[in-house]
C-alpha cells in the first residue's frame, strides 16, 4: 500500500479531492471549505493537528489533535496523547487512559464479531481516565 505521509513541520490548508487509501499526518492538516474529506485509513501522529468538519474513513487512528467529527467505518483509536473536539459515530472506539475526549459517541452497527469487552456509555464524554474499549451490541 502507498503511504502517503503530511510530514513534520509541514502544514497543509486547502481542499482535498480524491480519496486516498491510507494518509498519515506528522504535521498539521488543515481543511475548513469541505463539508466532508474521505480517507480509507487515517493515523494522526503525536504532536500532529488535523482541523476539518468531517472525517469519513474506515479506521482512524489519533495520538495527536484532531478537531470535527469522525464517521468510521470499523474503528477509532484514541492513544494517551490524543485530544479529540467532535463527534464519533463508529461501531467500535478504543481509548487508552490519558485520551481526552469532547463530544458526542454514537455507536454504530458492527460489521464484525464481538469478541472484546462490551460497555454502553450514555450522553458525552469529556475525559476518558483508562483503557476502554466500546461497541454496539446486537440483541
Amino acid at each position: 500500500m502507498k503511504k502517503n505521509t503530511i510530514s513534520m513541520n509541514t502544514t497543509l490548508i486547502g481542499k482535498f479531492n480524491g480519496c486516498l487509501k491510507f494518509l498519515e499526518v506528522a504535521g498539521n492538516l488543515i481543511i475548513k471549505d469541505q463539508n466532508q474529506v474521505k480517507i480509507g485509513s487515517l493515523v494522526v501522529l503525536k504532536n500532529a493537528v488535523v482541523d476539518l468538519k468531517q472525517l469519513v474513513a474506515e479506521h482512524v487512528y489519533i495520538d495527536g489533535t484532531f478537531k470535527g467529527d469522525i464517521q468510521a467505518e470499523k474503528r477509532v483509536i484514541l492513544e494517551k496523547n490524543s485530544h479529540l473536539i467532535g463527534n464519533i459515530q463508529a461501531p467500535e472506539i478504543i481509548t487508552r487512559e490519558g485520551a481526552i475526549f469532547y463530544g458526542n459517541l454514537f455507536l454504530t452497527q458492527s460489521t464484525t464479531n464481538i469478541d472484546t469487552i462490551q460497555k454502553k456509555i450514555d450522553g458525552k464524554v469529556t475525559q476518558i481516565k483508562s483503557d476502554n474499549v466500546f461497541k454496539k451490541i446486537s440483541h
